[in-house]
């Protein structure tokens, strides 16, 4: 297991309220149990919103730097809008959850998942991800930028395959 450890900075983290403090250790869970990373050895990550990107510090367990991702919000930011918009989209439905509109916002919003993860791969290759472990970040990234704690419809709700 590369990643032995994942870690929002502190700044970011004592800013937030309890309940997106809580939403963040579920996304950072689920991306520490289920990814995978092509590392020869433990690293421990640490992501650091700063300014307009979020930063992406991995360090070998023994402290040596091992690689620096700057990811630029500007880049993501298409991604976290239409990802974000079917969410609320959903949220405002208002109709059963077999809706045929609620599953096709649902299908909308795996796709824009997916593209994201696609963008990841590219912006994250020196860690190797795969597919599933960029969607997994990418959920991380949408709760860092925006607070999905006050969506009608939690986001990730639907997104288990």
């Amino acid at each position: 297991m590369p990643l032995a450890e994942i870690r929002i900075d502190d700044a970011t983290w004592e800013a937030a309220t309890p309940v997106r403090r809580d939403e963040w250790r579920t996304a950072l869970k689920e991306l520490l149990e289920e990814q995978h990373v092509e590392a020869a050895e433990p690293l421990r990550l640490l992501v650091t919103v700063s300014g307009g990107n979020v930063v992406l510090d991995c360090q070998m367990l023994d402290g040596q730097p091992y690689t620096r991702i700057e990811l630029p919000f500007q880049t993501l930011s298409p991604h976290f809008k239409e990802y974000f918009d079917i969410c609320k989209d959903m949220g405002k439905l208002g109709e059963g959850v077999k809706s045929p509109r609620l599953e096709a916002l649902d299908i909308a919003k795996r796709i824009a998942h997916d593209e994201a993860a696609e963008l990841l791969l590219h912006l994250c290759s020196p860690l190797q991800p795969d597919h599933a472990t960029c969607r997994r970040l990418f959920t991380l990234l949408v709760t860092l930028h925006f607070d999905t704690t006050r969506l009608l419809l939690p986001h990730h709700r639907h997104d288990r395959r």
